[in-house]
């Protein structure tokens, strides 16, 4: 019985993490349809494929072919490139909601984030093993991996597309519409956040200046 669960678990993981994303890649609309009003989209998916994008990143920085390779890629840290991933994804998943709530948007944002994560699949798949490939590429073969990189992208960028087309409820304009204005709320958010970081960085120079100042009086 133990080992029919397993296989059963294992089964359901691969239909839920491979099977089905591919499905949403063939036939976006009626996959995107049966991901909101079918459940089938996993949140569980979502964040499997988020720790895959940062793996993703952390491989082209690490293992990239040195014919590509970036100066930036010689100080690789971790934390770094998982904020590189993780924040830009909370921001168009923040932005969209915001925006689209006021444009009577039908995605929650927890299916706006699954939406982008389940989008990005296709570029993962495609990122991962096109790195490692890199590594045997000559000067004249570099186009065939910015074309497949683009590839990827492409097909990320569409699926996401379609999939906010259809969790919104939208029609073809107004989905283009709400992500400009997507684009806007995060332009206005990464705005007021270094606002913020820079009044906090002035607010803290005070009162360590005054700090010291007192330290100083005492002694």
């Amino acid at each position: 019985m133990n080992l029919e669960n397993a296989q059963t678990k294992i089964k359901t993981f691969f239909n839920d993490t491979f099977k089905f994303p591919f499905y949403i890649l063939l036939h976006p609309i009626k996959g995107f349809e049966e991901f909101k009003r079918e459940k089938k989209g996993k949140l569980y998916v979502a964040l499997f494929y988020l720790f895959m994008m940062i793996m993703s990143v952390v491989v082209t920085e690490t293992m990239i072919g040195f014919l590509i390779k970036s100066p930036w890629s010689e100080t690789f840290n971790l934390g770094r490139t998982a904020l590189l991933v993780i924040v830009p994804i909370i921001l168009a998943t923040i932005g969209n909601w915001s925006v689209t709530t006021l444009l009577d948007g039908k995605g929650k944002m927890k299916e706006i984030f699954m939406t982008i994560m389940y989008g990005l699949i296709p570029y993962i798949w495609i990122s991962i093993p096109i790195t490692l490939i890199s590594n045997f590429l000559i000067r004249e073969e570099l186009q065939l991996y910015y074309a497949i990189i683009a590839i990827g992208a492409f097909l990320s960028g569409y699926k996401i597309f379609m999939g906010l087309l259809v969790v919104h409820e939208y029609t073809l304009f107004k989905t283009i519409l709400t992500i400009l204005f997507t684009l806007v709320a995060i332009a206005v958010m990464i705005f007021i956040g270094l606002l913020l970081l820079t009044i906090f960085q002035q607010v803290y120079g005070f009162l360590k200046s005054i700090y010291e100042e007192i330290i100083l009086r005492v002694r």
